[in-house]
């Protein structure tokens, strides 16, 4: 059993615990039960190497109570005759793995990962969120080619490969948004950002991370197919169409409108309704569009345009962002 014969007082300072308290304390009873595996293969390394220091990370209990993240190096000091025991140097690290925690927490809530490419030996590091993201298994390492092959085959291979080599040659970034094919054969969108580090002129490695951004990338691409529906639609429908935001200005302007107002889409979209028809300030159809933005409710209504000689039948519908407006010539 090995027992605790000595702690100095920087010792006695991070851990709270004056030598005479514990100072025949086996070292079993301080170490965190979930970490003691871990202490006991580290001392076992020393115990079978004498004069190798042998790191090792664990959690051990304070005098208050709770514990305490240590980073030590254990020795084999056994033959010396002054000392005769494993010496221990130890730091406290709680703080920094609390850092390392929250930015883990964050991370993982964000869906980023980490990777590295060491570039002279051709190997690859991924973190476990990169993993989790590639669906790939615990303590899956790819090799280059299979961290590249997980790439949609096509554009976003060729588009990832194109990047690295521009990392690896010209030490140029890349922030990219591409689809890959996970281990188990789920199509995700996933934003990368790459990273070289240059030393003598020479890139000895890329590295980088990799978010989850599947969620809202399908969600892009469905807003836009629907936009592009919506403005299918409203190009094919025979009346005239326009709608504005709450301060006015023209967001859309449909093909029917042009034509029947005379007024370019490029001309007036983006512009303020009023101050490109000016003359219709206080006008019918003024006060009824601000009616129906005032009230929220639709309003139907006939008006004269003087400029055409030209009589309308206008619908208006107010919502969260502005109102929509068909109309048609009822003139005849």
């Amino acid at each position: 059993n090995l027992e605790v014969i000595y702690r100095s007082e920087s010792a006695e300072r991070i851990t709270g615990w004056a030598a005479e308290d514990r100072k025949r304390e086996e070292l079993n009873t301080l170490i965190y039960p979930d970490d003691r595996k871990k202490v006991w293969s580290s001392l076992n390394k020393s115990l079978h190497n004498p004069g190798l220091p042998v790191a090792c990370i664990y959690r051990v209990k304070h005098h208050k109570g709770h514990f305490i993240w240590l980073e030590s190096v254990f020795t084999n000091m056994l033959n010396d005759a002054d000392i005769k025991g494993i010496l221990c140097n130890f730091r406290d690290i709680t703080e920094k793995r609390r850092l390392e925690d929250l930015l883990y927490e964050v991370n993982k809530l964000a869906r980023i990962g980490g990777w590295e490419i060491d570039v002279n030996a051709m190997t690859v590091y991924w973190s476990d969120i990169t993993r989790e993201i590639y669906e790939a298994e615990t303590g899956f390492v790819p090799t280059v080619e299979e961290a590249a092959n997980f790439y949609k085959e096509g554009e976003d291979r060729e588009a990832i490969a194109h990047i690295m080599e521009q990392a690896i040659k010209d030490c140029l970034s890349g922030d990219v948004e591409l689809q890959i094919v996970t281990a188990k054969g789920n199509e995700k969108w996933v934003r990368v950002i790459v990273e070289p580090e240059f030393a003598d002129g020479k890139c000895t490695r890329v590295y980088g991370s990799c978010q989850d951004i599947d969620a809202r990338k399908r969600a892009e691409i469905m807003a836009t197919h629907a936009l592009e529906e919506r403005n299918t639609i409203l190009e094919r429908i025979g009346d005239a169409f326009f709608a504005v935001d709450k301060n006015w200005v023209v967001t859309y302007w449909n093909h029917m409108a042009e034509k029947v107002l005379g007024m370019p889409k490029n001309d007036i979209v983006g512009r303020n309704l009023w101050e490109v028809f000016s003359d219709f300030v206080g006008s019918e159809s003024y006060k009824k569009y601000h009616l129906a933005l005032e009230t929220n409710k639709v309003v139907r209504f006939e008006d004269y345009f003087p400029p055409l000689d030209t009589w309308f039948d206008i619908n208006a519908f107010p919502s969260k962002t502005g109102l929509s407006v068909y109309f048609k010539d009822i003139t005849e």
